[in-house]
């Protein structure tokens, strides 16, 4: 069964719409739209930290950059951002990234279209290792204004245990790949 690009784009922002709707209860449940640091129980016990930042309804025209204060260690890190263009036939790119305080490392990172076919939903998540003494930043720029639907939400969850480890890069062919992987949809 082959899916149209249009078929595939509209359920990738249906399933976005449904995180972001799960991650906006805790927004909810806060009554503030600030950028603020939130600690809740997740499943197995495990805890999590997660940032709110900007404001619902403010206009993002071409860069905005939080400080996020984390504590060193392992965690899995989520980064979702909501998004709708300020004009109606705008098109261009919003782009959510989580870094370091010198932008050499770059811990998750998200690009999602402007376009009159959805609203831009940069959602990412990573395995990463924050080290002492690290400042965190989280932001988001954009080409075309935009305005936030939500706040952008960062959450670290505490890896217990999780041990953070490279991969080792193997030589593969393309032909070999595009065998393997099938026609692309």
């Amino acid at each position: 069964m082959r899916i149209s690009l249009t078929t595939s784009a509209t359920v990738a922002a249906g399933i976005a719409v449904l995180a972001l709707a799960a991650t906006s209860v805790g927004y909810a449940s806060t009554g503030s739209d600030r950028a603020a640091g939130h600690r809740k129980p997740a499943a197995g016990g495990a805890k999590f930290q997660t940032f709110l930042a900007g404001h619902s309804g403010d206009t993002l025209d071409e860069t905005a950059v939080f400080r996020m204060r984390v504590r060193p260690g392992v965690y899995d890190l989520r980064l979702q951002g909501a998004f709708t263009p300020v004009q109606e036939q705008e098109t261009g790119l919003v782009e959510c990234f989580v870094a370091d305080g010198q932008l050499r490392k770059v811990y998750a990172g998200a690009t999602s279209a402007i376009g009159d076919d959805g609203i831009p939903l940069p959602s990412a998540a990573n395995a990463v290792r924050i080290p002492k003494g690290t400042a965190v930043f989280a932001g988001c720029f954009a080409t075309a204004p935009v305005t936030y639907l939500q706040p952008l939400s960062v959450s670290f969850a505490k890896a217990g245990g999780q041990v953070v480890k490279r991969a080792t890069e193997v030589q593969m062919t393309t032909m070999r790949l595009k065998h393997a992987l099938g026609p692309r949809v």
